[in-house]
């Protein structure tokens, strides 16, 4: 049990090897066609860079529409745009250079989330408890989830309905199981996706 790698490594993509980033890819192409697939936040990122934008825009303008003496403060107020212009700009960055797009995918080895230029690795073999939770909003149900704690973390996966979840989870389980026998066989590295990190990478 002690070569097992820990419960959950986030880690910037860029710092993967080139086989690891290819096998995403190629994942990635799978996941999308899943129940799972991850939702790209391109939306979000972008929509931080027009809120940036339209902070500064605005001020500019109302700057040149007023008397001098009041053009630095819509001036210095504009300056309030530039941290989400910044900020949203270089995640639209990385998710450019990294070259995959957000997804979720279980493995026997791992349960694998990318987004941007980060990938998450959780091992099915630190996994214990999987349980369901209904969400409701005023009455009317939006679906259910499916959460599943690793070590002193969880992962949280949304299906549409009741028995999707159920489906999810009967999936979940036996991934999980199948990695702890093969852990306990100390054979959990011949399980399919192991070999996507090395051993010992940095959490």
């Amino acid at each position: 049990m002690s070569s097992l790698p820990p419960p959950y490594q986030r880690l910037q993509i860029d710092q993967l090897s080139d086989y690891t980033r290819e096998r995403l890819r190629n994942i990635a192409q799978v996941a999308a066609l899943g129940p799972i697939a991850g939702r790209d936040n391109i939306g979000g990122e972008l929509g931080w860079v027009l809120l940036g934008l339209a902070i500064i825009g605005i001020n500019v303008f109302l700057a040149i529409g007023h008397p001098s003496g009041e053009w630095e403060r819509f001036t210095l107020q504009s300056l309030i745009g530039v941290p989400f212009v910044v900020w949203g700009g270089n995640k639209l960055l990385r998710r450019y250079r990294a070259g995959i797009p957000t997804f979720l995918h279980a493995l026997p080895a791992y349960f694998i989330g990318v987004d941007g230029n980060h990938v998450v690795f959780w091992s099915w073999a630190s996994a214990s408890a999987i349980t369901l939770t209904d969400r409701y909003l005023n009455g009317v149900f939006l679906g259910t989830n499916v959460s599943i704690e690793f070590g002193d973390r969880s992962l949280t996966v949304s299906a549409a309905n009741h028995e999707s979840a159920q489906r999810l989870a009967a999936q979940y389980g036996r991934l999980r199981d199948q990695a702890r026998a093969q852990a306990d066989q100390g054979s959990w590295h011949a399980l399919e996706g192991a070999d996507l990190l090395p051993s010992g990478a940095a959490v």
